[in-house]
């Protein structure tokens, strides 16, 4: 049995130690002949909405900037 994906998630929030967004899937799956007995004829589709939930990478909050560096005069 073979598959073929494509999906794309949105991200609607950053920081804040966690990362939200909403996604979808759409699969094709294929198989040989010999199997059609057991999954039909013809390929098999399958579609997903899903919403992500993850730790974010960087925390932009905890950031701070720096003094900017002065050129030294000869």
């Amino acid at each position: 049995v073979n598959a073929v994906s494509i999906g794309y998630v949105r991200d609607f929030s950053h920081g804040n130690k966690i990362d939200i967004g909403l996604g979808g899937q759409f699969t094709i799956d294929f198989w040989p002949e010999e199997l059609d007995r057991y999954y039909g004829g013809g390929p098999g589709y399958g579609f997903q909405v899903f919403l992500r939930i993850r730790p974010s990478r960087h925390d932009h909050s905890a950031m701070q900037m720096e003094e900017p560096a002065h050129s030294m005069s000869k």
